[in-house]
């Protein structure tokens, strides 16, 4: 029996230049049982798939699709026509219902708008809109996922927001599937003003001193999304194009919005709250280092649920930021 609720829409290419295909496989797999005769299957499940403007969530177009290998390019010629430099998602549907994860069309774009310099405040100088002119040059095809970080202090689970970062969510990736965050701890929980309860935890670092990375920088990437409770962002120093492998999970409270427009948000947290209120209340020296650090045991990607599904954004269990 054909399980259609089972049913998935995959890249079968990442990179995809413009105006050339957009490898896509729809894979229906079938049950382990042993073969039925033809007579006692049930009708062959409709199959679609769906182009979603992800900003907004409107269904641009739809599709039917059969099992098996598929050019996105062919069944939506509006993707090349339109050359949005917002992400576009595929979702496939199956007898109606949207089922599997979701694929991101992130627009590949020369030159993107980055922060060059600093004001006198130290906050990141964007190129104005007006002045803004990236080269369009196709689309990197993903499966959404989210991010599961197992703890010493329990599981939290994220999230990823390509739509928003699309940059940042595809080097972090590449980080965590080369396994760089395991073992690493939250070397840091520090408040953003002197005496307050804790605004965020830090990790990612390998050495655990603070000052380690990945050995590779990547640019600061203008995120619309706001610092609150759960949001997952990067970590960087002075110059605002130096972020690495570090990033700070925040604890909420009014001070995070001060960190709006200055570094990257890209993912939020979808489950784990008391996790992420235990790490911040690790006790700190006067440095803010923990001092019997927290740990992540694992770091891994797994497939997001359908579009528009899922659990929504994690919320601080007692409605208040993490005592000391």
């Amino acid at each position: 029996m054909v399980a259609g609720a089972r049913a998935q829409i995959a890249p079968a290419r990442e990179f995809c230049p413009v105006d050339g295909p957009i490898p896509i496989r729809v894979d229906e797999p079938r049950d382990g049982a042993a073969p039925r005769p033809p007579e006692s299957l049930p009708d062959p499940v409709a199959l679609e798939a769906e182009l979603i403007r992800a900003a907004t969530g409107e269904v641009v177009e739809r599709r039917a699709v059969e099992p098996g290998p598929a050019d996105a390019a062919a069944l939506f010629p509006r993707i090349w026509a339109e050359r949005e430099h917002g992400a576009l998602i595929l979702q496939l549907r199956a007898g109606g219902r949207r089922v599997g994860a979701p694929v991101v069309l992130s627009a590949m774009l020369a030159s993107p708008p980055y922060a060059q310099r600093t004001d006198r405040a130290g906050a990141p100088i964007f190129p104005p809109a007006d002045r803004r002119n990236p080269v369009y040059c196709g689309v990197r095809a993903e499966t959404l996922r989210h991010l599961v970080l197992e703890t010493t202090r329990g599981r939290m689970e994220f999230a990823l927001r390509p739509e928003a970062a699309p940059g940042t969510v595809w080097f972090f990736s590449r980080l965590v599937e080369g396994g760089l965050y395991d073992g690493t701890p939250f070397h840091t929980v520090a408040s953003l003003r002197p005496g307050a309860d804790p605004d965020f935890v830090q990790g990612g670092d390998p050495t655990g001193t603070g000052k380690g990375g990945a050995g590779m920088m990547i640019d600061l990437e203008e995120s619309p999304l706001p610092h609150a409770f759960g949001t997952l962002s990067m970590a960087r120093a002075a110059d605002p194009n130096s972020a690495s492998s570090q990033f700070f999970i925040c604890t909420g409270g009014p001070a995070a919005a001060t960190l709006n427009g200055r570094y990257t948000v890209f993912g939020q947290l979808v489950g784990g709250a008391e996790t992420l209120r235990v790490i911040a209340a690790s006790p700190v020296g006067p440095d803010n280092r923990t001092i019997d650090p927290p740990r992540v045991l694992t770091a891994r990607l797994i497939d997001a649920p359908p579009f528009g599904e899922g659990p929504p954004p994690a919320r601080d269990p007692l409605a208040e930021r993490p005592p000391r």
